[in-house]
């Protein structure tokens, strides 16, 4: 079971609006840890269905099998906390995906495996 602890709304300058888990991402420059940017996790973007009866949770970035990513603080324009019946259903949708992505065997592992492994675009 996915533990999603910090559930937000996040709006990027870009326009785009996403519900996901948001932690801050640490890195070590010169000897120091440091906060550099936001982890964003399982981001998916909201519609409404039948009338606004039913919200349709999809993976923000629909065409990748990352589940996390990293934005810079100036790409951020605001987080807000969603309503609890969104925060319940964006988890079942990020367990959902999860499991989704378990089925096809892809792993984490796998993907720092990748040709730049620890590659960061921030540090």
């Amino acid at each position: 079971m996915l533990i999603l602890n910090n559930i937000m709304n996040v709006t990027l300058v870009n326009g785009d609006e996403v519900i996901c888990n948001v932690s801050k991402h640490t890195e070590l420059i010169e000897g120091l840890e440091q906060e550099v940017c936001y982890k964003l996790t399982f981001p998916f973007t909201v519609s409404e269905i039948n009338d606004g009866q039913q919200l349709n949770f999809l993976p923000w970035k629909k065409w990748s099998r990352d589940t996390e990513y990293l934005i810079s603080y100036d790409m951020i324009l605001n987080i807000s906390a969603p309503f609890p019946n969104m925060e319940k259903e964006f988890q079942q949708a990020a367990q959902k995906y999860a499991s989704m992505l378990e089925s096809i065997n892809y792993t984490q592992a796998q993907h720092d495996n990748a040709p730049n492994p620890g590659y960061s675009p921030i540090a």
